[in-house]
């Protein structure tokens, strides 16, 4: 189950990276966040896996290795089969939080952001008839963007 949710965390950190640099929503969102700016999820209770991302020069970086007391954005998992929920596509990540299967630490303005970015993440990943079922509303994205995501932005980041 681990296992399962390094892999699950290694697309979804290197995803982001990809699109934060590229999809205007997910550049919008991160405009006010200061440089240095760093978001940790994680889950309770395990050291790893971990995501952890960096602002830097308006993109989020994906680092497989951080340190979670200096970071701005904690959120943490209160299971491993809630994080498996969330990153397989079984839940949203709003539903997960309604449903408090979630923590956060930090500013709740930047949970929200991070809310956001994460479906538009989820929006590129996964297929229509899976998001229709965990988002309320569909987020916009641009389909070129995705075949270059799936070709070239997992593997290079």
């Amino acid at each position: 189950m681990v296992l399962l949710l390094k892999i699950l965390f290694f697309f979804f950190g290197r995803s982001l990276s990809f699109l934060s640099n590229r999809d205007n929503n997910i550049k919008n969102e991160i405009l006010y966040l200061p440089d240095g700016f760093k978001i940790v999820v994680k889950v309770f209770g395990l050291d790893n896996p971990v995501l952890c991302f960096k602002k830097n020069d308006n993109k989020l970086c994906y680092s497989l290795t951080c340190d979670i007391d200096d970071a701005d954005l904690i959120i943490e998992f209160k299971s491993l089969k809630s994080a498996l929920k969330i990153f397989l596509g079984l839940k949203g990540l709003e539903v997960g939080f309604a449903e408090k299967r979630m923590t956060l630490k930090g500013m709740i303005a930047d949970g929200l952001m991070f809310t956001r970015i994460s479906m538009i993440v989820q929006r590129y990943l996964f297929p229509a008839f899976i998001c229709k079922r965990i988002m309320k509303k569909l987020p916009e994205i641009n389909n070129l963007l995705r075949i270059k995501l799936y070709l070239y932005g997992i593997v290079r980041g």
